[in-house]
């Protein structure tokens, strides 16, 4: 199919680079299939597309009775496509950039923490009965206090707090690099003056202990205490068991919702988007909201970057 292939790289492997998934993959490319059916019906080519043209094939889809939901979610898939077309070169502009698509209902997806309440889930952990488990316990939980800060003060997501090292840390400055990934932007964050007396300690005490008790060599900052590298199950047991504590707590994914969404109420769009570390300011955009208690976010499927 026209446009899906280059010498110089696959769409497939644009899409892997990106971290997408395999069902998103298959789906992205189902997307472009179509789009260039119909590019080769009207006669079109890709290096040639216009803005109207764009409009014109969003009729299309509304004549075949597609929802303005599934539109919605087709065009998302669509950017994918054609910043990979300009990337390798068949594109000089992105005329798909400032579609927008109108009459989508759009859908509350999570409750939104206040910044005091995301203070008062930090500061009320550990909780008392977590207190009653023993000594042994306490490495960890400094461990989860220095996580949990890091949600809900900064916003980060699991992949940040893996990939934070040591060296990444200026505690005398009171700030954090986060460093970039496929799908998103470093930044250096503020740390709050009691995040950052916690994360010295946990350094200075209860990292090295489970350093020396579980055999581990790293210079990570968080790392799981058993053979994967990585901390997904770790972050997943904590979640239960914040959510023992605070039964209106869902995710990781709500919390850096709330933070994002509280950052947007005193500071400028593109503020916002270095914090979050977003690579498109698209991405901030979907956090706009109008009921201040409440995130609505048009597209999860198509939106990597939450």
């Amino acid at each position: 199919m026209s446009g899906l292939t280059s010498n110089k790289m696959e769409y497939k492997e644009y899409l892997e680079q990106k971290d997408f998934s395999q069902s998103s993959i298959k789906s992205y490319k189902i997307v472009a299939n179509r789009f260039n059916k119909w590019l080769k019906n009207k006669k079109l080519i890709t290096s040639q597309i216009t803005y109207n043209d764009i409009t014109a094939y969003i009729n299309y889809l509304q004549s075949k009775s597609n929802k303005q939901r599934t539109i919605q979610l087709e065009i998302g898939a669509l950017k994918h496509y054609l910043n990979y077309q300009k990337l390798i070169g068949n594109l000089t502009h992105l005329p798909i950039n400032n579609i927008k698509i109108q009459g989508v209902k759009r859908q509350s997806i999570y409750n939104i923490f206040t910044p005091e309440e995301l203070d008062y889930i930090y500061q009320n952990y550990p909780s008392e009965d977590a207190n009653k488990k023993g000594v042994e316990m306490i490495p960890k939980q400094k461990r989860n206090k220095i996580i949990i800060g890091l949600l809900v003060y900064q916003g980060l997501n699991t992949t940040d707090l893996g990939n934070i090292k040591l060296e990444h840390l200026q505690l005398y400055k009171g700030t954090i690099n986060i460093p970039a990934t496929k799908r998103s932007n470093s930044r250096t964050l503020k740390l709050e003056a009691h995040q950052a007396l916690d994360i010295q300690n946990f350094i200075l005490e209860g990292r090295e202990y489970l350093l020396q008790k579980f055999n581990k060599r790293t210079d990570h900052l968080i790392f799981n205490l058993g053979i994967s590298n990585t901390i997904t199950n770790m972050l997943y047991n904590l979640m239960k068991n914040l959510k023992q504590q605070h039964h209106e707590i869902t995710s990781a994914k709500q919390i850096r919702a709330s933070v994002i969404t509280n950052w947007l109420k005193h500071h400028n769009l593109r503020e916002v988007q270095y914090r979050a570390g977003h690579k498109f300011v698209s991405s901030t955009e979907n956090y706009k909201i109008h009921d201040i208690e409440t995130l609505q976010n048009d597209i999860v499927q198509f939106s990597p970057n939450i």
